[in-house]
């Protein structure tokens, strides 16, 4: 179960796309929600640094975020604050074809921590 402060804040970033004013999410859905947003974090915390690392940066800053985002955004059409996304990828590469793609060999992987 969710804390109340956790659920308004995933009902919070749900409604930030919902068409319909109306629309209702139920515990399971928030549930689920917040999993993923936490999953997400996760994964952008550690692909950015990866970055910094790769930059051999002992700390990790906002521009190493801001250059691994369109990795995990890409495929999502747009979110706020990003744009929406410009047309497909391009042929044999995953993600936004973004110049700020980790180094080969560095797949999407679930951490746990």
């Amino acid at each position: 179960r969710l804390a109340r402060r956790e659920g308004e804040t995933v009902d919070r970033l749900l409604r930030l796309h919902f068409r319909d004013g109306r629309t209702r999410v139920n515990g399971d859905a928030q549930l689920l929600m917040a999993e993923m947003l936490n999953v997400f974090v996760r994964e952008a915390a550690a692909r950015a640094v990866r970055q910094a690392k790769a930059q051999e940066l002992e700390q990790v800053d906002i521009e190493h975020l801001e250059k691994v985002l369109p990795q995990l955004v890409g495929g999502c059409g747009s979110a706020p604050g990003l744009g929406p996304r410009q047309g497909p990828p391009p042929r044999g590469r995953r993600g936004g074809g973004s110049d700020a793609e980790p180094p080969a060999g560095l797949p999407l992987q679930l951490l746990d921590f």
